[in-house]
């Protein structure tokens, strides 16, 4: 039994873990770096590129709701342009409901 809870205990908190939602972008040859501009904040976040040049920035610092995103990559030299501004709702996904028991 305590193997049991332990299990469930685990899933829950890699659920949980797994929720937050994530910025990303396939991979950008010669990329090294990102800037990332939320809700049109003048703060721009410089945040390094995967190893294969792609982008996988953890928004679980910014708070639910609604906001706009957009980013541009750099090579070793200089940033290209901004992307297209991109809404998202970071609330995460629903809790599951509507559960219900019978007797047999």
């Amino acid at each position: 039994m305590k193997t049991l809870i332990g299990v469930i205990a685990f899933f829950l908190m890699c659920g949980v873990a797994w929720s937050a939602p994530f910025l990303v972008c396939d991979p950008i040859t010669d990329a090294i770096m990102f800037q990332i501009e939320v809700d049109g904040v003048e703060v721009v976040i410089d945040y390094p590129a995967e190893p294969d040049g792609s982008l996988h920035y953890d928004m679980a610092a910014h708070a639910g709701g609604d906001h706009t995103v957009r980013a541009r990559a750099s090579n070793m030299w200089q940033y290209g342009d901004w992307s297209d501004p991109f809404p998202f709702n970071a609330d995460g996904p629903g809790v599951p409901s509507g559960l219900g028991f019978s007797a047999e």
